[in-house]
């Protein structure tokens, strides 16, 4: 698959140091936590026989609909695991990327694909342990570009990525960087590319495809995200890699196109 490519990295502003990072959460989905923690499934109700009086047509009516009400609990279910990665109590972190695109001001010929970690995605036999472990490592992280003039760069991480990160963090016991937030707002460090498209406005949002393409700097690969912990565990590495770390890439250009800063 052909990389996105990003051109020598820049400064562009007081945000070019460092501590600078674009970071993107990748999770995966606990299915026995499903039935533990997901929305029950809604009791069987006798239907509305209307004006029918005979008791054979209404019998016909409430086997049919009893039956429709059984066959309805699996894929009742069957949605709530498709979706359980984005739930904290149902999901959990399996990795996080990191692009860190202004870690050094001679770079030569590298652009951003080569200052990319990820962090996570092991065979250890404890996952929690390792969760434990990718938490620890992203709020030191954190705490380190709060106290710097740096950003902590993603899409829709004010709505998704960080509280996501703080549920499974209190979840494990991991202690939450103390500065993440102050009151129901986040520290100044974090650069949300969607909140900052929208101006913040209420109910607003923009996918990163969307918004890569309004922009001009790429786009998001056709890939189902539900399917990359699995493809990187037990199937196709490469392509999962190749997922992450283009959003990674896609994420850092629509930030040099935000704060675009050619002086």
């Amino acid at each position: 698959m052909e990389k996105l490519i990003i051109p020598k990295t820049r400064s562009i502003g007081v945000s070019a140091i460092s501590d600078t990072y674009v970071f993107d959460v990748e999770t995966l989905a606990l299915p026995e936590r499903v039935a533990e923690y997901g929305k029950p499934y809604p009791p069987f109700e006798e239907p509305k026989y209307g004006n029918t009086k005979d008791p054979v047509k209404r019998k016909a009516l409430y086997d049919q609909k009893y039956k429709e009400w059984q066959e309805g609990e699996t894929k009742w279910w069957d949605r709530q695991i498709d979706k359980a990665a984005l739930n904290p109590l149902t999901g959990r972190v399996c990795a996080i990327g990191y692009a860190h695109p202004f870690a050094t001001k001679d770079d030569g010929e590298k652009n951003l694909w080569d200052y990319m970690e990820i962090d996570g995605l092991t065979a250890l036999g404890n996952h929690d342990l390792e969760e434990k472990g990718i938490l620890e490592r992203f709020w030191k992280k954190f705490t380190e570009v709060s106290f710097t003039f740096g950003h902590c760069i993603g899409h829709n991480i004010e709505e998704f990525d960080l509280p996501f990160l703080m549920k499974r963090s209190w979840i494990l016991g991991v202690a939450v960087s103390p500065v993440v937030k102050n009151g129901r707002y986040y520290h100044r460090a974090v650069v949300d590319t969607m909140k900052v498209w929208c101006n913040y406005g209420f109910n607003e949002m923009i996918s990163l495809d969307n918004l890569a393409k309004i922009l001009g700097v790429g786009k998001k690969p056709d890939y189902d995200a539900k399917d990359f912990a699995q493809d990187y565990l037990h199937g196709d590495k490469d392509t999962a890699e190749f997922y992450l770390k283009n959003d990674l890439a896609v994420t850092q250009a629509c930030y040099e196109r935000l704060y675009k800063n050619d002086s």
